[in-house]
């Protein structure tokens, strides 16, 4: 009897040990596969289908990323790339140059802004029905080879040939950086990169030099990126040593990130603008903001991304971003949204709030009751998922509406921009600077005309457009000329005229429709 007890004690303690390793079922499935499946298969291709197949139960962020793909990733958060520095469109299926790093591989060696690139070491690139990706791939490699170019240049019969020695180019997290008007200076950050501590610095101190007093900080469409320059750039805020964000996980230990004494701008006026595209370390920075009252958050409810990601490199260089814990604000917020219901739902959430109407009526925005905190001056905010603005602003309809998103989509801005640069680049140069060019009636008139014979002739609409769209297509079409003929900080500038929420953020600003002694960051 003794011997029997033993014997099912251990059978017991054998089954609780396998319950407690459930990897032992995955590599007998896979030994059973390798030697018992009837065909050949993919061993690789079917673990990475496994892998991403248990991510996909987690969580709607957690994701795998092959080996091929996971420099290119990194990329845009490391802030740099290597290749020759130039930025193009596709034109009449021709490479065209719209800008050139400066003092990049291709600035050094002559190359301008118009140029068309018809030829890659020999092979051509223009008129081959190449992606924009092939494209790419001719035009990169590694810092110190060399790549040889024929360049058609406008003016010049005979082609013009370039060595170019690709280098590490820069990518800017920094859209633009310029005064809004005397006192107040405007920075746009797409994304928080590796460099965009050091880059916010370098504008900031142009604005200072043109005597900055206030901020409007745009993180709209901002999708975030690493946590510490989110952490760095609130510490440049934030007065004194304050909690900036928390970061707790059941299996990790708790760690608060904290501002250190001094800042480069801790005092003036701050406007911080996001929507429904801010996201993660974005609504980091905007929640520190708003706990401590040090600004003003403008626009409409964040994305509500609050997970922390952590990389996991395979041995054959793939990857996994795995999510270790959550951010809270710190009132005690937390970012994250929900996301238990199903993938299908959390995927379509900005969607839904654009059917309830959020995106255009702060009636309309879901508020959780009962999760109310309060910011260090005794505000009310709100918890639930996302950063939810002290001051909304509805997206604007027309911008919205059907037609204007089905233009959009067609590329007819990119593409009519595009030509309408080329026809007349030698009259738009006579042009100074974008204010110049967007202050032109007569330009925005007869650019308007143009492109909506345009849309007629591509059948892309089917009958004329409503006058009251003018003024936004015409301001749409010059800041992607502008962007051709200067930089994309130039296309922003011309973007931002007369927006609404950038003329919100100067009348709060300036003390209109706002108590500017509600907020105390002491």
């Amino acid at each position: 009897m003794k011997k029997i007890f033993l014997f099912l004690v251990c059978i017991s303690l054998l089954g609780f040990a396998r319950a407690q390793n459930p990897t032992d079922k995955l590599l007998e499935f896979f030994n059973i596969l390798n030697f018992s499946y009837v065909d050949t298969f993919n061993f690789n291709k079917l673990s990475e289908k496994a892998i991403i197949s248990m991510l996909a139960e987690l969580d709607p962020h957690s994701l795998y990323i092959p080996a091929d793909k996971v420099q290119e990733m990194n990329e845009s958060l490391q802030g740099e790339y290597e290749g020759i520095g130039v930025q193009f469109d596709m034109y009449k299926d021709t490479v065209l140059v719209v800008s050139v790093v400066h003092d990049g591989p291709s600035y050094v060696a002559g190359m301008i802004s118009g140029d068309k690139i018809i030829k890659a070491d020999g092979e051509a690139v223009s008129g081959q029905g190449l992606s924009d990706s092939e494209i790419i791939s001719r035009l990169r490699g590694e810092s110190g080879s060399v790549v040889k170019l024929e360049i058609k240049r406008r003016n010049t019969g005979s082609p013009v040939h370039l060595e170019i020695k690709r280098g590490k180019i820069p990518i800017s997290s920094v859209d633009a950086s310029y005064m809004l008007d005397k006192e107040t200076g405007y920075i746009k950050i797409n994304r928080f990169s590796r460099n965009t501590f050091t880059e916010f610095k370098a504008a900031i101190k142009e604005l200072k030099d043109q005597n900055v007093v206030n901020l409007v900080l745009d993180l709209r469409d901002n999708g975030g990126g690493y946590l510490v320059s989110a952490v760095n750039l609130a510490d440049e805020f934030l007065v004194g040593r304050k909690e900036i964000v928390t970061t707790k996980g059941l299996r990790q230990s708790q760690q608060v990130y904290r501002s250190d004494p001094g800042g480069i701008f801790q005092e003036g006026r701050l406007v911080v603008l996001i929507n429904e595209g801010t996201a993660s370390a974005s609504e980091i920075f905007a929640g520190a903001i708003q706990d401590w009252d040090r600004g003003i958050i403008m626009g409409r409810r964040s994305f509500g991304k609050g997970l922390v990601m952590k990389p996991y490199t395979f041995s054959d260089g793939s990857m996994m971003r795995l999510t270790t814990s959550k951010y809270y604000t710190p009132s005690g917020r937390c970012i994250q949204k929900e996301y238990g219901a199903s993938k299908d739902t959390y995927d379509n959430e900005i969607f839904e709030r654009s059917v309830h109407g959020e995106l255009f009526s702060e009636d309309s925005i879901e508020i959780s009751r009962d999760l109310i905190y309060k910011t260090a001056a005794g505000r009310t905010v709100y918890g639930g998922g996302g950063i939810i603005p002290d001051i909304f602003v509805p997206a604007d309809t027309i911008l919205s509406s059907d037609i204007f998103q089905e233009i959009f989509k067609s590329g007819a801005f990119i593409d009519y921009s595009m030509d309408f640069t080329e026809k007349n680049r030698v009259a738009l140069s006579a042009y100074k600077d974008v204010n110049s060019l967007i202050r032109d009636s007569v330009l925005g008139k007869t650019i308007v005309q143009g492109f909506e014979q345009h849309l007629m002739d591509k059948e892309i609409i089917k009958a004329p457009l409503d006058e009251i769209t003018y003024p936004y297509i015409s301001r749409q079409l010059l800041a992607f000329v502008s962007r051709n003929l200067w930089d994309d900080s130039q296309y922003h500038r011309a973007i931002n005229s007369n927006q609404a929420i950038i003329n919100k953020a100067l009348q709060v600003i300036n003390n209109k429709e706002f108590n500017w002694d509600e907020l105390s960051d002491k």
